[in-house]
C-alpha cells in the first residue's frame, strides 16, 4: 500500500453498524452524530427488530440508513461494517458477537459480556479465532482517561499493593424499570435464555467491575475473585434481587466490598474508597478521582464520568490504527464470575409491612425498603457486610467458592 493510499484509509470515517437502538442505543446514536460531523465515523446500518419504537427512528429514516430486523438479514444484504456495536439485550450478546467476528467485523459489545460464563468463553474463543480483529466490552469507566491514568499508576507501583477497595451505589428503580421489557429482574427470559438481571449485573455493574479491573495485573486484565461472602435482598416482585452486599477475596489477597440497591428512595453514589499500601483513592458522586499518598502528596485523575463514550472513540479509531486492548473478555469475565456467585445466594424477601411505596399521581410507583440506604452507608463506613454491622433485619451472609465456578 502506498503512503497516499494508507493515509487516505486512515482519514476516511469508520463504518459502523449499531445492533440495538432502543434503550442505551440512544446514547450511541447521539455520539455517532458527533463523530459523523467530525468525519471520524458514520452509521452505515442499524439492526433492531423494533427500530420504529426508538426515539431515534425519525433520524435514522431521514438519513436513509438501512435497517434490518436481524444481524443475519444485515449480513445477507450488506458488506459488513468495520465495527459492530452490540447494544442488544444481554442474552443476545454471545451469538451476535460471534457472528460479527466471523463476518470480519471488529466488535464493541455493551456490558456485561454475557449472562453466563459459557457464553463469555464462546465469545473469547471467537475473538481468539480472529487475531486480526478486536473484541472490547464496553465498561465505559475502564476506557475513561481517569481510570486509565489511575490504573497506570497502580501498575507502576506508585500506590503499592491494593489492600481493601469499597464501593456503594444506591440507585432507585421504579415499577416502570421492571416492566420496561420481559426480562428485567428475571433469572431467564420467557424463551428460557439466562439473563440473571439485577443491580449487580446491570445498572451498577460498572462499579463492581471497576474494582476488579483496577486490581488486575495488566491494563487488559482484571483480578481473579476467589471467594465471595454475599447477602441478597428483594423488595420488588421480581425473580432475582434488588439489593445486595458482598465481600470478595482476590487472587492478589486484596479485599473488595460492594454495596448496591434499587429499593431505595434516594439516589446516592457511586462512592468509593480504595486503600493501597502507599495511599488512598476516593471518589464521590461525580467529583474528581483523587489519591492521597502516605507522604501527604495528592494527585487528581479527573472525572471518570466525563468521557463515557470514549469507548466508541477508541474503537472507531482502532479500526484505522491498531492499539492495545483495554477491556477484552479477559478483563470482563471476572465480573461474570461474581454474577454467577450471587446466583447461588438465596435472596431474603422483605415483608410487605417493611416496605413503603411512593409516587406522584400518574407516575410509576417506587417500592423501597426505608432502612436500606442508611444501612449501606453504615456498612460501607465500617467495612462490614449488613449482617456484620448490627443490622437487625439482615440475614447471615452466604459463602461461595468462586474457584469452582471458574473451572
Amino acid at each position: 500500500m502506498s503512503t497516499d493510499t494508507k493515509a487516505s484509509s486512515l482519514n476516511r470515517p469508520t463504518r459502523l453498524v449499531l445492533i440495538g437502538i432502543g434503550g442505551y442505543g440512544h446514547f450511541y446514536i447521539e455520539h455517532i452524530r458527533a463523530l459523523r460531523s467530525q468525519g471520524a465515523a458514520q452509521l452505515s446500518a442499524v439492526v433492531d427488530p423494533r427500530s420504529e419504537l426508538s426515539p431515534d427512528w425519525p433520524e435514522v429514516q431521514q438519513l436513509g440508513i438501512p435497517v434490518y430486523p436481524t444481524l443475519e438479514a444485515y449480513l445477507a444484504k450488506e458488506t459488513p461494517a468495520e465495527l459492530a456495536i452490540i447494544c442488544s439485550p444481554i442474552p443476545y450478546h454471545a451469538d451476535q458477537t460471534c457472528a460479527a467476528l466471523a463476518a470480519g467485523m471488529h466488535v464493541l459489545c455493551e456490558k456485561p459480556i454475557a449472562a453466563t460464563l459459557a457464553d463469555g468463553r464462546r465469545m473469547q474463543a471467537a475473538a481468539d479465532a480472529r487475531p486480526d480483529l478486536f473484541l472490547e466490552i464496553a465498561y465505559q469507566w475502564s476506557f475513561s482517561r481517569a481510570i486509565q491514568s489511575l490504573k497506570h499508576d497502580i501498575l507502576q507501583g506508585e500506590l503499592g499493593a491494593p489492600l481493601r477497595l469499597r464501593t456503594r451505589v444506591a440507585w432507585p428503580r421504579d415499577k416502570a424499570y421492571y416492566t420496561r421489557n420481559n426480562w428485567a429482574g428475571c433469572i431467564q427470559t420467557p424463551q428460557g435464555q439466562p439473563v440473571f438481571d439485577s443491580p449487580v449485573s446491570n445498572a451498577t455493574a460498572h462499579y463492581l467491575h471497576n474494582m476488579l479491573y483496577l486490581c488486575g495485573p495488566t491494563i487488559a486484565q482484571s483480578a481473579r475473585p476467589l471467594r465471595m461472602e454475599a447477602e441478597c435482598y428483594r423488595a420488588n416482585p421480581i425473580e432475582t434481587f434488588d439489593a445486595a452486599c458482598c465481600r470478595l477475596t482476590l487472587d492478589n489477597k486484596a479485599e473488595l466490598l460492594f454495596y448496591t440497591a434499587h429499593c431505595v428512595d434516594v439516589e446516592d453514589g457511586p462512592h468509593f474508597c480504595f486503600e493501597f499500601e502507599n495511599g488512598t483513592v476516593s471518589y464521590s458522586n461525580g467529583t474528581e478521582l483523587r489519591a492521597v499518598f502516605k507522604d501527604g502528596s495528592k494527585r487528581s485523575y479527573g472525572k471518570p464520568g466525563d468521557d463515557t463514550m470514549r469507548k466508541l472513540d477508541i474503537c472507531a479509531a482502532r479500526c484505522r490504527q491498531p492499539s492495545p486492548d483495554i477491556c477484552p473478555p479477559a478483563a470482563a469475565m471476572a465480573h461474570t464470575v461474581c454474577v454467577h456467585g450471587f446466583q447461588e445466594v438465596t435472596p431474603h424477601v422483605f415483608k410487605p409491612e417493611q416496605l413503603q411505596i411512593k409516587g406522584e399521581p400518574g407516575a410509576s410507583p417506587l417500592t423501597y425498603f426505608p432502612a436500606m440506604n442508611q444501612a449501606m452507608i453504615d456498612a460501607y463506613d465500617a467495612g462490614k457486610l449488613f449482617s456484620e454491622n448490627a443490622t437487625t433485619w439482615a440475614m447471615p451472609a452466604q459463602s461461595i467458592d468462586l474457584t469452582s465456578i471458574q473451572t
